[in-house]
């Protein structure tokens, strides 16, 4: 097989295993928007938006959605707790859509101190609602 012949078969097979240019993947936006306090816990109050094109499928237990909590150490972001990810066996999980452009919020009760951030879990098929991940921004709970 000749170069030139070489590149355009290269091109014509990247050309066929890329995603369609019209249809982006879903994205989610979190955000902290107020940390309380009632000791020995600190709630924080978390709103959850779609910013990308498709619908993106949560579950959680009891409620939605599920995160992962992770605190600053020294070497670097670990995972410090989770709330909603583990269910006792007279609960079950509940699921919820989130449409394209629409947002929820909802609140966390957590005993975590320091530099902590949010890892909201999310999926693109209704299969597979763990599938992604999107942080918040980093918060000091104190």
């Amino acid at each position: 097989m000749t170069p030139k012949w070489l590149s355009a078969f290269l091109l014509a097979v990247s050309a066929c295993t890329q995603e369609p240019a019209g249809l982006q993947p879903a994205t989610i936006t979190v955000e902290v928007t107020e940390v309380g306090r009632t000791d020995p816990e600190v709630e924080l109050s978390l709103r959850v938006k779609n910013t990308g094109q498709v619908p993106v499928h949560f579950e959680g237990c009891p409620n939605v959605p599920s995160v992962v909590l992770e605190g600053l150490a020294d070497i670097g972001w670990q995972e410090v707790g989770s709330v909603n990810l583990y269910c006792i066996a007279i609960l079950s999980h509940r699921r919820e859509v989130l449409k394209p452009g629409a947002s929820f919020q909802t609140r966390l009760a957590v005993v975590n101190r320091g530099l902590l951030r949010i890892r909201v879990l999310y999926g693109f098929d209704p299969a597979a609602p763990y599938a992604e991940a999107q942080v918040s921004q980093v918060i000091q709970v104190d």
